[in-house]
């Protein structure tokens, strides 16, 4: 071996040394400054400031390595040139925490906020740290320059720097971002909803625990920017030298993820609508982008056409995505990309003026792009290992990213990644119920995709294929046929209202509960001269949506996969039919004295064919409701008997879908209708007996207002029928107290159908929310299709619990369990399967 070979050898590792060390103590720095701008001073406890002193300590070191380093090496020529460079690096990382301003305040008038926070000395910026580092690389610089000068005549050789500092410089500027800080802390400890307190591992007191997982989150952090922030700078470089590289295409990556994650999100703005982004959902979705972005530099590998193919699609998206939330409040849904497979139909909604100018533009950017391509980047990435080593590592981050979402409500099932897997918990509880376009300007609209793209609705039956289902179809044909032989009435000839009554179910059923009288007696007292009993609820204290859906299409919650928490968000987007007992109705009204886009009701509703959706705002101008009277902040109960009564039209069979939002939490209005109704909980403490008092006396109101609404269609000359039903026990009760000897109870809430022309059968029974149209159609001695066949058969044949919570201990014969099988052939064919019945003239469909 040569002496220059061994040379040679001993600069590469030198080299690798230096490099190993130089990170190691850009590492103890970062996490050092990262840590202390992240605790908060009212959580320090006395052995955490001990373990922080000693990080700092560890960090000075890190900081004065740093500075033997880059003084004893030949870092820079020009000391000018050097400082220019760091200033704008500075710069860099200050468009880059404007950035993350802008979207934290994008609903809220981002660019007034920027000012505020930069120049309003009170809720100001803290850019102390950011100054400091700062001046501390300029002096070192300047002490460097200095040395040069007075070593320019020496012939001794210095070592050059082998990791770029400016690079070094823009990472520990990151480390004192405040975003950063609580990207990290926030994700790891913050409440997962709001109500609820942090979650440290040791209560009432963040230790040493916690202080190590506060530790592992900032090196994971610190792993991440280190490779992000050495590639832009790298990729920075080989952009200026006119140089396709992999660095080069995950800078242009990164950078056209931020743009668009800014457009996208942008697309769904409203203003002062107080929406602040949850922690983390821009890192995200950003990072989502970046990987797809990549793959795709990696599969075309030309970088010009790439980037404008990046550029067209996202922009077209973004721009459809704003058109269409400004017209119907929603983004674009997963489900919708169906339509690409119908351009005809498609541009059919577009302008023809906008068509041809579209048209002309990606003309022009096509033009651009060959231009381009043919004098800049013309190089390939010529490493075919490399590429599609790469690609396996993206799709293996995108496949352990779908096994979370497919596993979303089941948390022991997932693959864990730090900070993301906490980021997909956040804040669900107060946001998800509310809808998907809610969530998407909270979230992301990736997240909401991935929701709806990777989340199973149901698993897949056995024996689910075209033949079965056309089987299952004949026999339930076969069964309606009898059962129609003795059935007169058509339900489509009358008026029908569905009632849900928020919250309603009576405390008298309730363990330890004392009453000096029913509150619900009127209601009690029409179950006996109709069709009345208990339903079985889906959830305690929550899950309106879902009894509102069950209610009408009477596919049971119990058959769907644990990843559908929302009926409304999660499945009805994706079907391509619905049965839903509206259809037998060309006349559908709802009513609902709250926001229409609460669990996506605006778009659910329209979807249903409801020609008038009536709510307190986010309808239509003509159908929003005004002039409503109000108890203790919510629209009363009699009020919505009253707007149903205007919209009654005695002339034309009508279906109604009516929520009712009296009796919503929170209950501390102390309301007193009724002096004589006292309620007490045994042991329950003060506080909540006034909830629970406050509640019943709503519900008394409720019963009373009930009463005088079924009067008054008394008179009306048209046959309507009701189906009146509370969604769910007020979540107010101690569970450990209440439900103790019977867990179902839990669950039960009253309900009633009633007819003001004729209520002849006076059928008492327990029912679950799936089953109130099978029902319907019996009390009214209605016809029904084949599926309604298949349904009255599982309410009579199975007990009605099987659709709760407790489902799953409820035990079925075989009978039952064939039963129970049809159902579910028949569901998983509506909602995840290929449709075999949708256009099927006689399943779905009354006979007349």
């Amino acid at each position: 071996m040569t002496l220059v070979a061994i040379s040679k050898k001993n600069i590469s590792k030198k080299s690798i040394v230096q490099k190993i060390m130089i990170l190691t103590a850009l590492y103890i720095c970062f996490t050092s400054i990262l840590i202390s701008v992240s605790l908060p001073e009212d959580i320090v406890t006395s052995s955490v400031e001990k373990i922080q002193q000693f990080i700092n300590i560890l960090g000075g070191i890190g900081a004065s390595y740093l500075v033997l380093v880059v003084i004893f090496s030949n870092s820079f020529e020009k000391l000018f040139v050097h400082i220019i460079r760091i200033l704008a690096t500075l710069i860099l990382y200050f468009l880059f925490h404007f950035y993350l301003l802008i979207m934290h305040t994008l609903n809220s008038r981002p660019f007034e906020n920027i000012s505020k926070t930069v120049f309003d000395s009170k809720d100001g910026e803290n850019f102390d740290l950011v100054l400091i580092i700062t001046i501390f690389f300029i002096v070192l610089s300047v002490l460097k320059g200095i040395k040069n000068f007075r070593s320019s005549s020496s012939s001794k050789r210095e070592a050059k720097l082998s990791v770029n500092i400016y690079a070094c410089f823009f990472i520990l500027l990151l480390a004192s971002d405040k975003f950063v800080s609580k990207l990290i802390f926030d994700l790891q400890f913050a409440p997962l909803d709001s109500g609820k307190s942090f979650r440290y591992f040791i209560p009432e007191e963040f230790g040493n625990v916690d202080l190590f997982h506060l530790y592992c989150g900032v090196s994971f952090v610190f792993i991440l920017v280190a490779i992000v922030v050495f590639a832009l700078f790298y990729g920075f470089s080989n952009f200026m030298n006119n140089k396709n590289s992999l660095s080069l295409d995950f800078s242009a990556s990164l950078f056209l993820a931020m743009v668009f994650n800014y457009c996208i999100q942008r697309s769904m703005v409203v203003n002062n609508s107080g929406i602040v982004p949850v922690v983390g959902s821009t890192m995200f979705q950003v990072s989502i982008l970046t990987l797809f972005f990549f793959m795709l530099y990696l599969i075309i590998n030309r970088f010009i056409p790439t980037t404008m193919f990046i550029v067209i699609v996202c922009s077209i998206y973004s721009i459809a995505n704003g058109v269409k939330f400004s017209m119907r409040g929603e983004p674009i849904y997963v489900s919708e990309f169906s339509w690409l497979k119908n351009p005809k139909l498609l541009l059919s909604f577009v302008n023809l003026k906008i068509v041809m100018l579209a048209l002309f533009v990606i003309l022009i950017v096509v033009l651009i792009t060959t231009f381009l391509s043919k004098r800049f980047f013309r190089n390939k990435l010529t490493s075919l290992k490399l590429r599609i080593g790469t690609i396996a590592v993206i799709v293996g981050m995108f496949g352990i990213i779908s096994q979370n979402f497919k596993n979303f409500t089941t948390p022991e099932e997932r693959i864990k990644i730090p900070l993301v897997t906490n980021f997909l918990d956040m804040s669900n509880g107060d946001i998800l119920w509310r809808g998907l376009p809610i969530t998407a300007r909270y979230k992301s609209q990736i997240f909401i995709n991935l929701r709806q793209y990777f989340g199973e609705i149901m698993d897949k039956p056995e024996n689910y294929n075209q033949k079965t289902i056309k089987k299952v179809a004949k026999k339930y044909e076969k069964i309606s046929a009898e059962m129609n032989e003795s059935r007169t009435e058509n339900i489509g000839d009358q008026t029908v209202i569905f009632i849900l009554s928020e919250s309603l179910a009576n405390p008298a059923r309730i363990d330890g509960i004392e009453l000096s009288k029913n509150p619900l007696a009127n209601i009690d007292s029409i179950k006996e001269s109709a069709t009345g009993g208990l339903m079985y609820s889906n959830g305690y204290g929550g899950g309106t949506a879902n009894m509102e859906i069950q209610s009408l299409t009477s596919l049971p919650m119990i058959n769907f996969s644990t990843n559908v928490s929302i009926i409304n968000s999660d499945v009805i987007p994706k079907m391509n039919y619905i049965p839903s007992i509206s259809n037998q109705f060309q006349y559908r009204v709802a009513i609902h004295p709250e926001n229409a886009g609460n669990y996506n009701r605006n778009s659910i509703y329209k979807k249903f064919g409801f020609q008038h959706f009536y709510a307190l705002y986010g309808t239509s101008k003509s159908d929003t409701l005004t002039n409503q009277k109000l108890l203790s902040g919510k629209v009363s109960d009699e009020q919505t008997y009253e707007d149903i009564l205007e919209r009654i039209d005695t002339q034309k069979n009508q279906f109604f879908s009516v929520l009712t939002m009296q009796n919503h939490m929170p209950y501390d209005g102390q309301y007193i209708h009724d002096p004589d109704l006292s309620v007490t909980g045994k042991d329950y403490d003060e506080g909540t007996n006034q909830l629970l008092s406050d509640y019943t006396q709503k519900i008394s109101m409720t019963d009373q207002a009930t009463k005088q609404f079924l009067e008054k269609l008394q008179q009306l000359g048209k046959k309507i029928s009701i189906v009146f039903y509370g969604d769910h026990l007020p979540g107010l009760y101690p569970v450990e107290k209440a439900f103790a000897s019977n867990p179902l109870k839990q669950y039960e809430t009253d309900y009633f159908i009633w007819n003001n022309q004729m209520n002849k059968i006076n059928k008492q029974q327990n029912v679950n929310s799936a089953e109130f149209v099978p029902l319907l159609l019996e009390t009214q001695n209605a016809k029904v299709s084949p599926y309604h066949a298949l349904t009255t058969e599982i309410m009579n044949q199975l007990p009605s619990e099987y659709n709760s919570v407790l489902g799953n201990s409820v035990k079925l014969n075989g009978k039952q369990k064939a039963l129970l099988s049809d159902l579910k052939l028949i569901q998983y064919d509506l909602t995840q399967g290929k449709g075999y019945l949708n256009d099927s003239k006689t399943f779905y469909r009354f006979p007349k």
